[in-house]
């Protein structure tokens, strides 16, 4: 065989391993979407357990992952169902749970959900909740009265409305569009992830008194107002990335009793060769900074560094007392001067009018 034939033997398997490639890949973009039927309820329905009203069993447990679900309509019937798991699917309406009174942990994460139904409030027994990674623009449900943990990260919500969450203990609502911290009104929560949004603002978090965690890397905050004493339980705040420029914002966590580790990395301000020491000098009770434990040597050093800048201090208070004496010396003496004139002239008009006298 001669070498062109070789060569257009080899162009044709070549062509022919990109239309296969080609039609692999129609097939991978073609996703059929399914619909939740009997059958495939079936083969996930699990946990055989007996019914609220202790009649008869029911089984409580279905999980389905990566099945391209898309109705679940059916589920509306199955009102014994308690754990739910849905994640990784193309579901766009969950309204059918709403039917599912004593659901006590729905994972619904990374499906194609716009909303959540204001019939999904009111649910007394749900503990668990991951909706994380959907199409969620606006979150406004309430009373759901023994929930610990809720996800939402990774959607398009620009407002919290979370209403007597009363048990609620651990939120994360990373990687949204949220500008304010406003809205979440859950007085036992004790972890609060809100990275990777756009909040400018720290607000209406002092109601929050069990708080131990507060996570806002990544966000567009210049300012530490909203800090209060009332956060007396809050030990840990991670603000990296944001926009603080001063290291007097820094002031304002001074009213955190319990305050021992705090991440300020990727600030502007920790591009201060004194970032460390300001850090340390001005909270002096924290144990961990940017993720460093502090150091005896780094608290002497803070230490040092601060009797500098009052040593600093007392040279300036004192040369600008001494220069403001100087100035009052000078303006004494012009006074006197100005006195001696004065009784010189004095002394001339007396003389004038005698001679005019005699004259």
């Amino acid at each position: 065989m001669s070498n062109e034939d070789l060569m257009d033997e080899n162009v044709m398997d070549s062509n022919q391993q990109i239309d296969r490639d080609g039609e692999e890949e129609e097939l991978e973009e073609k996703v059929i979407d399914v619909t939740l039927n009997e059958e495939i309820l079936s083969k996930n329905l699990k946990l055989l357990a007996r019914t609220a009203n202790g009649v008869s069993f029911a089984f409580t447990r279905l999980e389905i992952h990566e099945e391209n679900l898309c109705n679940i309509d059916i589920l509306s019937k199955f009102k014994h169902l308690r754990y739910i798991d849905l994640s990784n699917n193309n579901i766009k309406n969950i309204e059918p749970l709403s039917n599912i009174k004593y659901l006590l942990s729905i994972d619904v994460h990374n499906n194609k959900i716009e909303s959540v139904p204001s019939s999904f409030s009111k649910r007394p027994y749900l503990q668990y909740a991951n909706f994380s990674n959907n199409n969620i623009t606006n979150f406004k449900v309430s009373e759901w009265a023994i929930l610990s943990s809720l996800n939402i990260n990774d959607n398009q919500i620009d407002k919290l409305q979370i209403d007597l969450f009363n048990e609620l203990i651990h939120l994360e609502a990373r990687n949204n569009k949220l500008e304010t911290t406003q809205g979440i009104n859950t007085p036992k929560l004790k972890e609060l992830y809100l990275a990777k949004n756009e909040i400018t603002k720290i607000e209406g978090i002092d109601q929050l008194t069990e708080l131990e965690k507060l996570h806002l890397r990544e966000n567009k905050i210049s300012n530490l107002d909203g800090f209060t004493e009332d956060l007396k339980m809050l030990s840990e705040i991670n603000l990296r990335a944001n926009e603080i420029e001063s290291f007097e914002e820094i002031d304002k966590l001074k009213c955190l009793p319990n305050l021992k580790r705090v991440i300020l990395q990727e600030n502007p301000i920790a591009s201060d060769p004194n970032y460390r020491v300001e850090i340390i000098m001005r909270l002096p009770n924290l144990k961990i900074l940017d993720k460093e434990e502090i150091t005896n040597e780094d608290i002497e050093s803070a230490e040092e560094y601060k009797q500098e800048i009052e040593e600093r201090k007392r040279q300036e208070e004192l040369e600008k007392e001494n220069e403001n004496n100087a100035e009052n010396e000078g303006e004494e003496g012009e006074g006197e001067e100005g006195g001696d004139n004065n009784e010189g002239e004095g002394e001339e008009g007396e003389e004038g009018e005698e001679e005019e006298e005699e004259n």
